[in-house]
């Protein structure tokens, strides 16, 4: 009786799985039905024409919706604990109904609103939307976003009882619940409106094209270019982990994706486990620098800043290089320390062979970059229509063609993928409106350039370190949407260009990604490599030297941004290029043989006169590291006659 009872009990829970799994799905082919037909602007076709409040809103209870069914499951929690989530689900589900209504009265709102009035179910939808997302965020992203949004809802209303740059006058609750759902940088405002078009259309483009076989591709083909050379699986994996980093927008799931393999290899060749987690960590994380896509902050950087995207993506170009140049550089100088060589030949596959099974997935990156800069069409187009290209390019391909299973599983890896940063960009929209509503973005800004004493540097310094301090915990995307609203228009007000100032607060908004003691990215590549964190942040810290370096003579000297005449920015990438190797040279304390104490310092040195743009700097630069290198030559060559 009691078997039979088991039995019975065993079958109703799989019946149960099998009704949340066809609902998980039912509900993520909506979910990108409902944002691609937006984006291609299929929902003319039907005589459907919401307007900006009401998609957004749309979307934000779609990811809720997404974030509630795919919340991990703990069958061994306890009672007080399983109360908890439950507790939990409801403050999600409550933010599900806010923005389903937000759907259904979003436009009579927003009216209400553009004339100072805002009824007391609007304030009630609000309240339910912040709840919702508030605890979405704790589930996914820690208790760091959650609890800054609390901050930020709070200031505007007990802002007179606040010390300092923080008091003002403060708000009823009328208009901050107004403010911060539909201002236009509010909850349902642009930035939302970024995550439900341009960061959704790449979300989705990535997933697909990952799954064609397009990752397995551009490993193979960065494995076929490097592989033989010193350090060539550490080399390819800088290379795919760029490339996907770029994509996603997330350093740690690129880290958690691409690491899987390319960290076990670096270690089977013979790197530290500390150094094959800082290479991944590292590489991914310049992605969110690397154009066209820069983890989709291009985007966000042209809407905040009115730059166009190209000219953006332009100047991204150089500093990325270099990132990555001094990547390359000390990886091979870690190789040729520890004696590492390449695979052989016989073990990696030939280029021209990968090149002609695979070289259609160039395909939707080629037309990706043609619609951006040949045609100029929106980001969220351009990806959508090489998204396209990518499903009708695999139908085509019967050696990895999408089954309808697959199909699906897509689907959901791209709606799981739109969780993290559409809460993010949800939480960001109560950051950024708050600041507006208080003003005390412009009261930061103005105690940063007071606290400088007119230094131009020492204001660098500050906000180099409140950067990193914001980007903390939080999403890339997130992150610069609060530096450029709090901390960027502190360097515009001294007279840096706006991009300048812009790239300066970004790398070091995402340097927290890398730099202990946070250093999320850098976690996430330890555990796979199953190393000590720190040690492995402090190799980060390391590997990624331009990224503390470059953003300092970006804001003096644009000309890294490729502006300038063809001789200024033909002789500062050279320069600049050999400057990076210099300083790599000088962190391994590594040329032809050891470097003295007094040579370190010196190549140190021409390493940052030579990046530093200028004729008497480059003079002193090129000067000074031909002189030390001649000397460590010369040095090593009297080794090798003495043996």
């Amino acid at each position: 009786m009691k078997a039979g009872k088991n039995q019975m009990n065993k079958i109703s829970e799989i019946g149960k799985n099998v009704i949340i799994d066809n609902m998980k799905s039912l509900v993520c082919v909506l979910f990108v039905l409902y944002h691609v037909f937006y984006v291609a602007g299929l929902l003319r076709l039907i005589n459907i024409y919401p307007t900006a409040i009401n998609y957004r809103a749309g979307s934000l209870c779609l990811i809720l919706l997404v974030s509630l069914l795919f919340l991990p499951k703990n069958k061994n929690a306890s009672f007080t604990l399983s109360l908890v989530h439950k507790l939990s689900n409801l403050l999600i589900l409550s933010g599900i109904a806010g923005a389903f209504l937000s759907v259904v009265f979003g436009t009579d709102l927003y009216d209400q609103y553009g004339i100072g009035v805002f009824p007391l179910y609007g304030q009630l939808i609000f309240v339910m939307v912040v709840l919702g997302i508030l605890e979405a965020s704790r589930r996914y992203l820690g208790l760091t976003l959650p609890l800054l949004g609390l901050l930020f809802v709070s200031m505007p209303l007990f802002q007179s009882d606040l010390p300092g740059i923080f008091h003002g006058k403060s708000w009823d609750f009328n208009a901050v619940s107004a403010t911060l759902l539909l201002d236009p940088y509010g909850i349902l405002g642009s930035i939302m409106g970024i995550a439900a078009t341009i960061i959704v259309a790449f979300v989705i483009f990535g997933s697909f094209l990952s799954s064609s076989g397009a990752g397995d591709f551009f490993n193979d083909v960065a494995n076929s270019l490097t592989g033989t050379f010193r350090g060539g699986p550490a080399k390819a994996s800088v290379i795919s982990s760029g490339l996907f980093g770029s994509l996603s927008g997330s350093p740690t799931s690129n880290v958690a994706t691409t690491g899987s393999f390319t960290i076990p290899m670096m270690k089977k060749l013979g790197y530290t486990p500390e150094f094959a987690a800082a290479v991944e960590a590292v590489s991914s994380n310049g992605g969110q620098i690397m154009p066209p896509v820069m983890g989709i902050v291009a985007f966000l950087m042209a809407d905040v800043t009115g730059i166009p995207y190209a000219e953006i993506a332009i100047a991204a170009l150089f500093p990325a290089l270099l990132y990555y140049l001094a990547v390359f550089v000390q990886v091979d100088l870690e190789a040729v320390r520890n004696g590492l060589k390449g695979l052989e030949r016989v073990h990696l596959p030939k280029f021209w062979s990968v090149m002609k099974s695979g070289w259609f997935h160039l395909i939707p990156l080629v037309l990706l970059i043609y619609f951006l800069f040949v045609v100029k069409y929106s980001p969220e187009r351009s990806a959508i229509y090489s998204l396209a290209a990518v499903i009708a390019i695999n139908l085509m391909n019967r050696k990895n063609r999408f089954s309808w299973r697959k199909f699906v599983d897509n689907l959901l890896s791209a709606s799981k993928m739109m969780i993290m940063p559409g809460l993010g960009c949800a939480v960001a929209g109560v950051f950024v409106s708050s600041l507006n509503l208080t003003g005390i973005g412009l009261k930061l800004a103005g105690e940063l350039v007071i606290l400088s004493h007119g230094s131009l540097f020492l204001l660098l310094v500050l906000t180099a370190i409140a950067c990193y301090i914001l980007g903390m915990g939080v999403t890339s995307i997130v992150s610069y949407i609060v530096v450029a609203s709090t901390i960027a228009p502190s360097l515009i007000n001294m007279g840096v260009t706006k991009l300048g100032a812009h790239f300066f607060a970004y790398y070091f908004a995402i340097s927290s990604f890398i730099t202990p003691p946070v250093a999320i990215a850098v976690y996430v590549a330890a555990a796979i490599a199953q190393a000590g964190p720190m040690k492995s942040g402090f190799i980060a810290m390391r590997l990624a030297v331009v990224a503390y370096i470059v953003p300092f003579i970006l804001v003096y000297h644009p000309v890294l941004f490729l502006k300038g005449t063809l001789i200024d920015v033909s002789t500062s990438v050279i320069s600049a290029s050999i400057g990076v190797i210099a300083l790599c040279i000088a962190l391994y304390r590594y040329a032809f043989t050891e470097l003295r104490f007094w040579e370190t310092g010196a190549v140190f040195s021409s390493g940052l006169l030579l990046i530093w743009p200028g004729l008497y700097t480059d003079a002193v630069g090129y000067l000074l590291l031909m002189v030390v290198l001649g000397l460590n030559f010369k040095r090593n060559r009297m080794k090798i006659s003495a043996k």
